[in-house]
């Protein structure tokens, strides 16, 4: 299913937007909580969400999945100071921290 981030953004209640908001634009039709589901290939329609499962953080992989093509994630509120220092580096990224 392909999906406009501002429809997300629109459908969530309790999530913040972290990004430039020029990007609500950007279609994703991708969603994964595995990051190993995620590839070149389908990077760049991803949307990631980053969750503290019972034996792995999902948040260790942002950096990774940044240097492979992926722009969309979601991310627990306890992470949005990593947010926003990453999209210090690419204004093209976005977060919605789920609140």
């Amino acid at each position: 299913m392909h999906i406009k981030i501002k429809d997300i953004l629109n459908s969530l209640k309790d999530v913040k937007f972290i990004g430039d908001v020029s990007n609500v634009q950007k279609i994703v039709s991708f969603y994964s909580l595995d990051s190993r589901e995620i590839n070149v290939k389908n990077s760049e329609i991803s949307l990631y969400f980053a969750y503290k499962g019972d034996r792995v953080d999902g948040f260790f992989f942002v950096k990774y999945l940044i240097d492979i093509g992926v722009k969309c994630f979601v991310c627990s509120k306890d992470r949005e100071f990593l947010c926003i220092e990453y999209l210090n580096k690419d204004k093209d990224l976005i977060f919605f921290a789920n609140y």
